[in-house]
């Protein structure tokens, strides 16, 4: 399995840390740093990114942010091929996960993401409870064995070689253990054979004392009947004095309540005679009191509402002689307005010099000579602006003309000179290029023109016809060793034909001939003529027979000289292969004349020629040259062919290049000249626009230098113009209205008050002041009609109280005369007498009932009788003495009725006569169930002791590759003072064994001892968990119990250990870093 470590990590939000980044770089990484600096923090951020946040039930290990914000962060891993990954956990996120664990994201590096899922097998399937034991813990962590007895790691240190699980073999020992003390244990009394033992005993002492009482019969019998007379006697004296006990403490229970009673009936005697007294009365006239007193104190409060009303009636300050409300409303509201209006009159004076102003400053901008009449007569309409829009249409139109003739002649300019340039350009290349292949140019020409240079498809179809002539070839050959195969096996077939007819001659001969000539002999000697004829029938039989197959080789041999003498055999002529074989060898001569023709018809060098032509003039010798020039010439031909053919075609097309070039600048001057003719006509055309545009100028008074753009912005400026003179005459208008509107309103408002005003402003303040005065006259009139009313309302109010009153004061005169008072307090008086008597009597009447209810009906004569004449304490005495005589006669009754039943036992026994016979019978059944439960016992403790002799064996012989290899790194860290590490089978607990051979349990180590011990099981475990994964170790300040020399050899292994993975080491002690860096001087320091 592969490997990762972390190459970077960053830190977002976690804790007290926050946009921290930390690269490492080293195989072991120390980071230093005082207290709370982090380290942690960080230890826990790293636990927490790779297998989620802690829930939010535990916010003292999630971390989260103080100041909120980001929580999360991301490390940054690369496993064993150099790929680095990223992963990275935020809480609240939107990766996978769960909400509280936060969401995870891990990008690969080919851009691939995953979740979860692929987190969990990037650690090799690891639980967040083994990472935090194995590969990331602390001090805490470190110091916890429980934090080694997982079930992820009990695999590890307590699997057995032989097949069985520790758990299994530890079981079955406790389950012999537990069988073996439900037998016996030594000092025990519950298991079976001691209970055994103990009956075993009791039997024999009671065999013992059987024998004794064989002669006491009659003197147990009269024994007996003493004792069930007496038992008569004090059960009647104990029932008898039970009866007695329970009465007297029922007197004593009764006592106080009954002492109550007759002093309630004392006190009840003493009340004075009463007549019956009303329900209440007191609480009745408490009411009607208050009632009264209410009615009493809403009556001075009416009285005095309705006096201050009144009062306030007669000050108020009413005008006899009313306004004209309507009239003063209405020129109060006009003044307002008309007040308003004055502000509105001096924006219009300002407005009407503005609009001047701006009159002036448009006819200046149009023309000096221009007036105010020639502005407001001019003639702006949609037709006057038509026929600029047309003129500048015009104008635009002739403008781009002549811009595009310009680009024309300037692109048609540069097109001339870059043609120019490329007809020089093509000369000049052409002739290069003659002067290279002068030669080659020369032999094609004068070869063309001679005829003497063969065409490329001849010497391609020689080519072609000569490679069909090497298959062809081929094929021949192919054929021949086919047939020669196929003859071949002819012969191997003809010779297996006659081995075969060898056989059966030989079988004919062995089973015809000889048996018919063996009976035919036979015949003959015993002279049963019949059997011998029919037996010379058979062996002439069987001699045609033999001498057919003797015949048959005769005639194969026949067919194989004919073979032979046609060199064919006739399955080979039928099978067809020898007719392909002539085809084809004839198809190879045809096509081998062809070739030879076509190289004479080729070649006309007078040497080559001859060559061909001399000679025997058999066509074998001329195949031979033919193929000689075939195989050494024909391809350098095709090859100067192709040549000489490329050449003529590239001379051709730059020839073709350079003629298309001088058209091309032909063409170019041709079109300049059109263009020149062209440009004279647009210049004419825009000389007659503009003197048709000058002279339209002039009829409407305008400056003949002026654009159509220009003309339509005067036209712009000349409507705003007019628009002014129109708001100007507006104005005007306003103006004048305004000012007759608040001539007439003074007139009207100076006849309504009877006074004049030199300014509007006065006379509008005077309106407002009539206007306040008529409001607050009319306010008056309504205030006294309210206080009219309310002054009406008040007395009727008072009235109806004083009735109230009355009636109430007579109801108090009533109830004092039912309860036969005179005065309040008299009334009190007696209710608290009435009150006090039926409190009493109440409680006589419960007291009586509970008395009777638990003496009984009629029994209460004598408990008066009893506790009138007796007191308390001689009722305890008497009670102590009854108790005590009643306990006396329990115990006596008890042990009567005990020895009646041992008395009647026993003389049942005797009277049966079989007691003894029994006991010893019961004996024997005991001793034998004892003997099978000391068998079991023993074979038990045999097995026991087996199991035990095989796990000790196995502990020291057979212990785990695990504890082997822990083992080994203590006896490093220890110096051999400690050289094994011991795990009982099936037991939670580990043993450090002495270079001595002496077992000590972990609990009698000092504790920097007892932290190198599960340090070393922690190291062990990792190595063997790398058949998973090989993780960072991360050590958050474990060497904190380490004497000097441990932690150095602690250094030293870790040295070993940051070979196969990373360390990352947290510390707050200086000179643990020190020592790492003296160590190790290339590992990575991370001050924090």
């Amino acid at each position: 399995m592969g490997g990762v470590k972390i190459t970077s990590i960053q830190v977002d939000g976690f804790g007290s840390l926050n946009k921290r980044h930390h690269d490492l770089t080293a195989g072991l990484t120390v980071f230093h740093g005082a207290n709370e600096a982090g380290k942690s923090t960080l230890l826990a951020f790293i636990r927490a990114v790779l297998f989620g946040f802690p829930p939010r039930s535990q916010p003292a290990e999630r971390y989260e942010p103080p100041k909120g914000g980001i929580h999360g962060g991301a490390l940054f891993l690369e496993d064993d091929q150099g790929k680095r990954i990223r992963v990275e956990r935020y809480a609240g996120g939107t990766g996978t996960g769960s909400r509280s664990a936060g969401s995870v994201k891990v990008t690969f590096t080919d851009g691939s993401t995953g979740g979860e899922e692929e987190l969990r097998a990037l650690m090799g399937g690891l639980s967040a409870e083994l990472f935090r034991s194995l590969f990331a813990f602390g001090l805490g962590e470190l110091q916890e064995l429980r934090t080694l007895q997982s079930e992820e790691l009990s695999g590890y240190l307590y699997s057995a070689g032989l097949g069985l699980s520790g758990s299994a073999i530890i079981a079955a020992g406790r389950k012999l253990n537990q069988d073996m003390d439900q037998l016996y244990k030594p000092r025990g009394k519950n298991q079976l054979v001691n209970q055994g033992l103990i009956m075993w005993d009791e039997l024999r002492l009671k065999i013992r004392k059987e024998k004794e009482h064989l002669g006491q019969y009659d003197e147990w019998n009269n024994e007996l009947s003493e004792l069930e007379e007496s038992i008569v006697r004090a059960e009647e004296e104990y029932k008898e004095i039970s009866r007695e006990t329970e009465w007297i403490q029922l007197c004593l229970k009764i006592r106080p309540s009954w002492l109550r009673l007759k002093q309630i009936d004392r006190q009840l005697n003493e009340f004075p005679p009463l007549r019956a007294f009303p329900r209440h009365a007191v609480t009745r006239w408490e009411s009607l009191q208050k009632e009264a007193d209410d009615q009493l104190a809403r009556i001075r409060n009416c009285t005095s509402k309705r006096d201050q009303v009144r009062t306030a009636l007669m000050s108020l300050p009413i005008r006899e002689e009313p306004w004209d409300e309507v009239e003063l409303e209405r020129l109060a509201g006009q003044g307002m307005r008309l007040l308003e209006n004055q502000k509105v009159i001096a924006g219009l004076e300002a407005e009407l010099e503005q609009v001047q102003k701006e009159m002036d400053r448009r006819l200046q901008k149009l023309d000096e000579d221009w007036t105010e009449a020639d502005l407001e007569t001019f003639p702006a309409t949609i037709g006057f602006k038509e026929t600029v829009r047309s003129f500048k249409k015009q104008f635009d139109e002739m403008q781009e003309k002549r811009r595009e003739l310009g680009l024309q002649e300037d692109r048609l300019s540069d097109l001339t000179d870059e043609a120019y340039e490329l007809v020089q350009n093509q000369q000049l290349e052409l002739n290069e290029w003659k002067k290279q292949y002068a030669g080659a140019l020369k032999l094609t020409e004068e070869g063309s023109l001679s005829g003497g240079i063969p065409d490329s498809s001849t010497l391609h179809a020689i080519a072609k016809d000569y490679a069909s002539w090497k298959l062809l070839s081929q094929e021949v050959v192919h054929q021949k060793q086919r047939l020669a195969d196929l003859a071949e096996a002819e012969r191997k077939w003809s010779e297996r034909r006659r081995q075969e007819r060898n056989r059966v001659r030989s079988q004919t001969i062995l089973f015809t001939v000889l048996p018919a000539a063996a009976i035919f002999v036979t015949a003959l000697f015993l002279q049963i003529w019949w059997l011998a004829a029919g037996s010379f029938v058979l062996l002439g039989a069987a001699s045609f027979i033999f001498l057919r197959f003797q015949g048959a080789p005769a005639s194969h041999g026949k067919h194989r000289g004919a073979r032979k003498e046609n060199s064919v055999s006739p399955d080979l002529a039928e099978s067809g292969a020898w007719p392909a074989l002539e085809v084809s060898e004839q198809q190879l001569f045809h096509l081998q004349q062809k070739i030879i023709r076509a190289v004479q018809e080729l070649i006309f060098w007078e040497e080559t020629a001859a060559s061909l032509d001399s000679g025997t003039g058999h066509g074998t010798d001329n195949w031979s040259l033919a193929r000689k020039w075939l195989d050494t010439e024909l391809d350098a031909w095709i090859t100067e062919l192709d040549q000489s053919k490329t050449i003529l075609e590239e001379y051709g097309r730059k020839n073709n290049r350079l003629e298309e070039a001088m058209k091309q600048l032909d063409r170019l001057g041709q079109q300049s000249y059109r263009l020149g003719e062209r440009k004279q006509a647009a210049a004419d055309e825009r000389k007659q626009l503009m003197d048709n545009w000058q002279n339209w100028l002039g009829r409407y008074r305008l400056r003949v230098h002026l654009s159509p753009e220009a003309v339509l912005e005067c036209l712009s400026v000349i409507e705003q113009g007019q628009e002014t003179i129109r708001t100007k005459h507006s104005l005007k208008n306003k103006l004048a209205l305004m000012r007759s509107e608040q001539s007439e309103y003074q007139v009207q408002a100076e006849n309504f008050l009877r006074q004049s005003y030199p300014d509007l402003g006065e006379l509008v303040a005077a309106l407002k002041k009539a206007r306040k005065q008529a409001e607050e006259q009319k306010r008056l009139i309504e205030q006294k009609q309210l206080f009219t009313e309310r002054i009406d309302e008040w007395e009727e109010e008072i009235r109806l109280l004083q009735i109230q009153l009355s009636h109430v004061q007579e109801r108090m005169k009533n109830l004092l005369a039912e309860a036969g008072a005179g005065t309040d307090e008299e009334l009190r008086r007696l209710a608290n007498l009435d009150e006090e008597r039926g409190n009493l009597q109440k409680e006589r009447q419960l007291l009586y009932t509970a008395v009777e209810a638990q003496i009984g009906p009629g029994l209460l004569a004598k408990l008066n009788e009893e506790l009138e004449g007796c007191p308390e304490e001689k009722l305890a005495e008497r009670l102590d003495s009854l108790k005590e005589q009643k306990s006396r006669l329990e115990s006596s009754i008890h042990d009567m009725r005990e020895q009646r039943g041992r008395l009647a036992g026993e003389l049942d026994k005797l009277e049966h006569g079989d007691g003894h016979a029994v006991l010893l019978q019961r004996q024997q059944e005991e001793i034998a169930r004892l003997q099978i439960m000391s068998e079991r016992y023993a074979i038990l403790s045999m097995a026991s002791q087996l199991i035990r002799k095989a796990r000790d064996r196995y502990e020291e012989e057979r212990q785990p590759g695990v504890l082997k290899k822990a083992s080994e790194y203590f006896a490093y860290l220890t110096d051999n003072r400690y050289v094994q590490i011991r795990a009982p089978l099936g037991e939670p607990r580990l043993s450090a064994i002495t270079s001595a051979g002496e077992a000590v349990d972990t609990g009698f180590l000092s504790r920097g001892t007892a932290e190198q011990l599960y340090l070393s099981m922690r190291f062990a475990l990792a190595d063997e968990y790398r058949n998973k994964a090989v993780l960072p170790l991360i050590l958050d300040d474990i060497f904190v119990n380490f004497d000097p020399v441990r932690t150095r050899r602690c250094l030293g292994l870790l040295k070993i250990l940051r070979k196969d993975r990373q360390i990352l080491l947290f510390t707050c002690h200086s000179h643990i870093r020190d020592a790492v860096q003296q160590m190790l001087p290339d590992s990575q320091i991370v001050e924090m």
